[in-house]
């Protein structure tokens, strides 16, 4: 049973950074006093105003982020979706509406024998169909807003 009815309905995965309570996609090397935050949009990136903004970064096309102190947030934390798949214990990303993106790092012959492309130092790979999917859950994870 899963209390998601399909993959489009998935949470988000990765590093989030929380300021005046939005969460948005982040990139930090874990030891480093500042974060930056991602933005879907030039115009929302334009738009977002804060006295702890340390610098803005633009590449065509996106992604457009925002470098800031990591004391200037609320929360910081990873998300990750897990779930089981033919008795396997697996990570899963939304790929479409009907699919997800299973990853597993464990067994190359069974990892190959379930058709995975990848490797025993990479990780395995394959987008199946979420219906095949069991116990999906999610995990969230936070972490230390100083350093």
């Amino acid at each position: 049973m899963n209390e998601f009815p399909e993959a489009a309905f998935l949470p988000e995965h990765g590093l989030f950074a929380v300021h005046r309570g939005v969460a948005r996609h982040a990139t930090t090397d874990m030891n480093a006093p500042q974060i930056s935050l991602y933005f879907d949009s030039r115009e929302e990136w334009l738009s977002f105003a804060s006295p702890s903004v340390l610098e803005r970064k633009e590449w065509e096309g996106g992604p457009f982020l925002v470098k800031m102190p990591r004391s200037s947030l609320e929360r910081l934390f990873t998300r990750v979706v897990f779930a089981t798949w033919f008795g396997e214990e697996v990570v899963v990303h939304s790929w479409d509406a009907e699919n997800v993106e299973i990853l597993y790092d464990r067994d190359p012959s069974l990892a190959e024998a379930m058709g995975m492309t990848g490797s025993q130092y990479e990780g395995f790979r394959k987008v199946g169909p979420f219906e095949e999917l069991e116990n999906v859950r999610v995990e969230e994870h936070d972490r230390p807003l100083v350093r």
